[in-house]
Formats: structure tokens, C-alpha cells, sequence
């Protein structure tokens, strides 16, 4: 009785598997029950070589069958031709949009970037409601130097996350089964880190174009596009350190201090916040805070506060330890302070740093330049700066320095030699 009960109950299963299919798409849903997706790919293939390769539902479950062995690349192939064939299906291939976004994904990893892109359009215009697919194209455009277009599909991947988190946040509120509850809170979160990384991506590409730009009406535009836009940001994640940071840094260039170290104490506040529950591990904390004191340090200075800057340059180094940043902001700070002994030891700590860049090692030497000029040391800052044009010979200051050294010295010619080099120098680079 059990086995003949059990026999009705597959034969009823297989039915309503089959529903009005044809027999051979039947086969083939019954392969993929069985979990033999091999042999229902074969059945597939097989059966779009005769009269049905014109089936859409033959495509659509031959790409289910490669979707369960990951072969994003054979599935998306065939949601295409299902789509194409049948486009009354688009909802329910738009539920596989993870298929066109792997198979980019796995496009661009191997370098093959207009392959990515025609893949990352056709998911888009099946899932035109997945803010993965610009997202993505906002990265490859960033790598192919088309940072205005990348602005574009960044905007539009932030439009469709904040879009998506309202539904997901109201799908939420209703919901009462606790395995649906836990899907859409990891699909919250997981939409909403991604709508996050796209203004952080859109403001740090407007403040490098403030920083390459000479135009300052430019420079406005960029800038409160940039503050705009992170507001936006910080509205869906109000403590997101990244977003606070970023956005002093952009109120720094602008000049706005008392309003950058605002946001750098909101900034550090959500630090440690994010270190107290959890999401951010001590290592990770001590890192984002001695990069955040750093740059707090620099704002103090600019408002020529060296003292609370040195103070905070100092927490920064226990933090991160020793770098040419810190260092070379330290020996600064200490420079403004009129200390200039103690900043030649923090320079000489950093001039023995491993793995300087030659225009790094000329800027250490002509602080050692300042430092000792300051103090009157003729000689020794003389030698100081021969050092900063070895390394960055291509420095017009520097030789301007070099001929006001050695007129001091009473060293007319080369004064001349220098001050002609800085000139030719600067003309070379107009």
C-alpha cells in the first residue's frame, strides 16, 4: 500500500511538472528535478536541433539546467533566446538577472570588456529595475578612463538602489514569515550597501575632476554636485563613515573647515559605533581613525591650529604607524610650530621609510632644505636641496629656491645658472 501510495504521488508530481508541456520539455524538467542537469542540457541541445529550436520554453529550461551548474555564461546565452523568442517572459527571466550579471562579471575579469558590456545591456533591459547592471558599467567605465559617462550609470545605479530599498524596507514592514523576513532584510542590506557604494564612487570621482580642474565656476559645480550627492547617500546610511569622511575632504578643498571637522567628528563617532556592534573589526577601526586624524590634522593646520593638528598627526601615527604621509604631515606641523629641530627628526624617520617614490624622496629633502635654511645653516640646506633636484630634477621651485640659496652664498653665476633652469623648466611644461 505505501509503495503503490508513493507511485501515485511521483506520477502526480510529474504532471504538474509537465502541465501542457511537450514531452521532450517534460524530460527535461523531470532531468532537472532529479538534479541530472547534464543529461537535461543533452536532452535540451538535442531537441533544438530539430522542429521546436524556435521553443522558447526549451530555451528557458535548458538555461535553468546551466544556471544550477553555474555555467553562467551557456545560461545567459539561452535566457537571451528565450527572451528573444518569447518576450511576454520577462518577468519571470528577470528573476535569473544574477546569470547576466555573472556572466559579465566573468567577461571582464578575463578582459574582455565590450563582451561585459553587451552583457551587462542585455540584463539591464531584461532587469531594467537592478541597479547591478549600471553599477558595474559605472566601474568598467571608471577603468576606461570615462568618468563622465561612469557619473551617468553611477546616478542611475543609486536611482534604482534608493528606489529598491523603499520596496524592500515596505515589503518588510508587512511580512510575517520569518524565512521571507530574513530574505528581505539580507536583501536590504545587501541593496543598500550597494546604493551607498555608488554615491561614494560618484563623489570620489567628482573631487578628482575638482582637483584636475583650473576652471573655478568648474569647481563649484563639482563640488556641490559632490556634497549633493553624498547627502543623498548618508539620507539611507546616516553613520557610513566612507560616505561622512569623503565628505569633509570635499568641504576641505573647498576651504569650509569648521565644517569639515564637523563631519570628521561624526565621522569618528560612526567608527567607533560601527566597532562597537560589530560590523567593523578593531583592526579595521584603528586604520579608518588614523586615516581620519590624519586628514583632521591637515584641516587644523589650514586653520592654523598646528597645535591640536600635531596633536592629532600624533594619534594618527600610534594608529597607523609610520608613513610618508604622517611623517612628512608632522615635520609640516612642526615647521609652522617654528620646531624645527623636531622636525628634522621626524624627516630623517621618514627619509629612512623602505620603498619612497623619487618625487617623495625630493619633497623629505626639501623640507630638510626648509628646516635648515630656517635656522641659517647655509650650507647644510644647500646640500639638502641638491638633494630634492637629484630626485625630482623636473621641480621648477626647486631651482628657484636653488638660485635665492646661492645668492645668499654669494655664488652669483650659479644663482643665474639656476634661476635660467627654473624658467626653462617652466616653459617646458606650459
Amino acid at each position: 500500500m505505501v509503495k503503490s501510495m508513493m507511485a501515485i504521488a511521483l506520477v502526480a508530481s510529474l504532471i504538474a511538472l509537465a502541465g501542457c508541456s511537450s514531452p521532450a520539455i517534460t524530460g527535461i524538467k523531470v532531468h532537472i528535478q532529479n538534479g541530472d542537469y547534464e543529461r537535461a542540457i543533452t536532452l535540451a541541445d538535442s531537441v533544438l536541433q530539430g522542429p521546436e529550436a524556435a521553443n522558447a520554453d526549451v530555451w528557458y529550461w535548458k538555461a535553468r539546467a546551466h544556471s544550477f551548474i553555474h555555467d553562467w555564461e551557456n545560461s545567459a546565452e539561452a535566457f537571451s533566446e528565450a527572451y528573444r523568442l518569447d518576450p511576454l517572459r520577462q518577468a519571470e527571466i528577470a528573476e535569473f538577472w544574477t546569470v547576466f550579471y555573472n556572466t559579465a562579471n566573468s567577461r571582464f575579469t578575463a578582459g574582455d570588456i565590450p563582451g561585459a558590456q553587451e552583457m551587462l545591456a542585455v540584463g539591464g533591459t531584461i532587469a531594467p529595475d537592478r541597479p547591478e547592471f549600471p553599477q558595474m558599467l559605472g566601474d568598467i567605465l571608471v577603468n576606461q578612463q570615462q568618468v563622465e559617462e561612469a557619473l551617468d550609470r553611477f546616478d542611475e545605479a543609486f536611482a534604482l538602489g534608493n528606489a529598491m530599498v523603499a520596496d524592500l524596507e515596505a515589503q518588510k514592514a508587512v511580512e510575517v514569515d520569518p524565512a521571507r523576513l530574513e530574505y528581505l532584510e539580507n536583501e536590504y542590506y545587501r541593496v543598500l550597501s550597494g546604493a551607498v557604494l555608488s554615491c561614494y564612487n560618484s563623489a570620489r570621482i567628482l573631487e578628482n575632476l575638482y582637483l584636475r580642474t583650473d576652471d573655478e565656476a568648474q569647481k563649484v559645480v563639482q563640488a556641490s554636485r559632490a556634497v549633493t550627492i553624498l547627502d543623498a547617500g548618508l539620507v539611507l546610511d546616516p553613520t557610513n563613515p566612507d560616505l561622512l569622511e569623503t565628505k569633509a575632504e570635499i568641504l576641505l578643498i573647498q576651504g569650509k573647515y569648521d565644517e569639515a571637522l564637523a563631519v570628521y567628528d561624526n565621522a569618528e563617532q560612526s567608527i567607533l559605533l560601527g566597532e562597537s556592534e560589530g560590523w567593523i573589526t578593531p583592526e579595521e577601526s584603528a586604520t579608518m581613525r588614523g586615516a581620519l586624524f590624519l586628514t583632521r590634522g591637515f584641516a587644523l593646520m589650514e586653520m592654523e591650529r598646528s597645535e591640536e593638528a600635531l596633536a592629532q598627526l600624533e594619534a594618527s601615527r600610534s594608529l597607523i604607524g609610520d608613513s610618508y604621509d604622517v611623517l612628512a604631515t608632522m615635520a609640516h606641523a612642526n615647521v609652522l610650530l617654528e620646531r624645527y629641530e623636531q622636525s628634522l627628526v621626524v624627516l630623517n624617520q621618514a627619509l629612512a621609510l623602505p620603498g619612497l617614490t623619487p618625487e617623495e624622496m625630493g619633497n623629505l629633502n626639501y623640507m630638510v632644505f626648509v628646516n635648515n635654511s630656517r635656522m641659517e645653516r647655509d650650507q647644510v640646506s644647500l646640500d639638502a636641496l641638491l638633494n630634492a633636484i637629484r630626485y625630482d630634477p623636473q621641480n621648477a621651485m626647486y631651482y628657484d629656491y636653488l638660485a635665492s640659496t646661492y645668492s645668499r652664498l654669494g655664488r652669483r653665476q650659479l644663482a643665474i645658472e639656476a634661476m635660467e633652469k627654473a624658467e626653462e623648466l617652466r616653459r617646458d611644461q606650459e
